[in-house]
């Protein structure tokens, strides 16, 4: 009696095994339907739309990484700047930029007149010492009647100052 007990439990539970993988075969065959029903209804050009737009926003990231503000720089050269030292022929080059804005070097070339040696001295001290001038060479130095000093440098700056600020 419990021997065919057991058996009756057993061959039941195959039974019912075996009817919930029917069942589970059925759902994933009404599913699989489904999505094939749901893929026919876009429209091909829609994908297409879709994937060319994504590559504009890549494009567009591509852009925005690597522009630079140049403005940003003039307040801040106006703001190490003395005050008896101008500057003139302003040159902004930028050599061997990477993806993201960095590695390469941002340069300044400028023609100035300090008031004198010791006035370009102090300059040349305040620029060797900014955060965000990395380099200063100053050069051609010629004095003028008045006791100026017509001087030129070339300034290397620190790329993250160029980064747009979003």
């Amino acid at each position: 009696m419990i021997t065919f007990s057991v058996l009756l439990i057993t061959i039941l539970a195959f039974l019912g095994v075996f009817g919930y993988k029917k069942y589970l075969e059925n759902q994933i065959g009404a599913l699989s339907q489904s999505l094939d029903d749901i893929k026919s209804e876009i429209e091909p050009n829609f994908i297409t739309d879709v994937a060319n737009f994504a590559d504009r926003i890549e494009v567009g990231e591509r852009i925005l990484l690597n522009h630079i503000v140049v403005s940003s720089i003039f307040k801040l050269l106006e703001e190490s700047t003395l005050n008896k030292v101008s500057f003139s022929n302003f040159s902004f080059s930028v050599e061997g930029q990477t993806q993201g804005g960095d590695g390469g070097s941002n340069k300044i070339l400028m023609s100035g007149v300090a008031g004198s040696f010791l006035g370009l001295a102090k300059q040349m001290d305040i620029f060797k010492n900014v955060s965000f001038i990395k380099n200063a060479e100053f050069s051609s130095f010629n004095l003028l009647s008045d006791g100026g000093v017509n001087f030129s440098v070339q300034l290397a700056i620190d790329p993250l100052v160029l980064k747009p600020k979003y």
